[in-house]
């Protein structure tokens, strides 16, 4: 009986570390390079992270924000 507790405690355990592993996601930050005026309010702005991966957004706000941070893994980016 104590061996199938503690079976179930390392399935637990072992599943629980791959949950884990799966959904951690770590955010970079990444910091703008250039900003250029495209088609009338729309700027187009380029980034790039201390890993040196770059990647661009297209915005309607005024100007570009200064800093982010982007998953690479995910392909998404926020605002800081």
């Amino acid at each position: 009986m104590c061996n199938l507790s503690l079976r179930k405690l390392a399935v637990l355990a072992i599943s629980l570390g791959v949950s884990i592993s799966v959904f951690a996601s770590d955010w970079e930050y990444a910091s703008l390079k250039d900003e250029e005026n495209i088609n009338g309010n729309w700027k187009k702005c380029h980034y790039e992270t201390y890993s040196g991966f770059r990647f661009t957004i297209n915005t309607t706000e005024y100007s570009c924000p200064y800093s982010l941070e982007v998953n690479v893994e995910l392909g998404k980016w926020r605002k800081r």
